[in-house]
């Protein structure tokens, strides 16, 4: 019984960060092929709302990251989430026969956030002290297209989709909660300062 509760607690992040991930899946499925937005907006809520846990639970028992330095299950958690929310406005707008411009936009805005996120990968990989352009990059990254558009943007659309303006205004009094919450750690960010 001893050995199943230290398999577990050594497991605990990576299991949380993969339901994160499973949470992500089941949204852009809801979403792109159900068109059930309401299905949708819930997960991902849920896998963004539950990551700080695996965070916890890494800094309390650990995660293969500690013994595989290049598996990060709670960034492919969030990969998963962020890029495939993103898909949902493009999905929508070809399914609501939108404009071409408005789908060409988003679209554009699509790849510019795989090209920025891909980016700041390639640089977190090198091995020597960041520049403060690769800092800056890496900024960028994580504060405007990652938090700005694929959180913020993303999520506040689903939830106007999905529910209507109220819970929209709701959702965007939340994140605005959770970005003063976090006003520290983004910071940090601006800084240039990763760790």
């Amino acid at each position: 019984m001893n050995n199943i509760k230290a398999t577990l607690e050594r497991n605990a992040a990576d299991l949380l960060s993969l339901l994160r991930a499973l949470c992500g899946c089941a949204a852009v499925v809801a979403g792109i092929f159900y068109q059930n937005y309401p299905a949708a907006f819930i997960l991902a809520v849920l896998g963004w709302s539950t990551d700080p846990f695996d965070g916890l639970a890494a800094r309390k028992w650990g995660s293969l990251r500690d013994r595989y330095p290049d598996f990060d299950a709670d960034g492919l958690a969030d990969t998963v989430i962020a890029f495939g929310v993103t898909l949902l406005p493009i999905s929508y707008a070809v399914q609501h026969h939108a404009s071409s411009d408005v789908i060409i936009s988003l679209i554009s805005l699509y790849i510019l956030t795989a090209v920025s996120g891909g980016a700041m990968v390639m640089i977190m990989m090198m091995k020597h002290p960041l520049t403060q352009n690769e800092k800056n990059v890496i900024s960028f990254n994580m504060v405007v297209m990652h938090g700005g558009v694929q959180i913020g943007l993303a999520t506040i659309w689903l939830a106007y989709v999905a529910y209507g303006i109220p819970i929209a205004v709701v959702t965007f009094l939340v994140l605005i909660a959770v970005a003063v919450s976090q006003k520290r750690k983004i910071q940090l960010w601006i800084d240039g300062r990763l760790k």
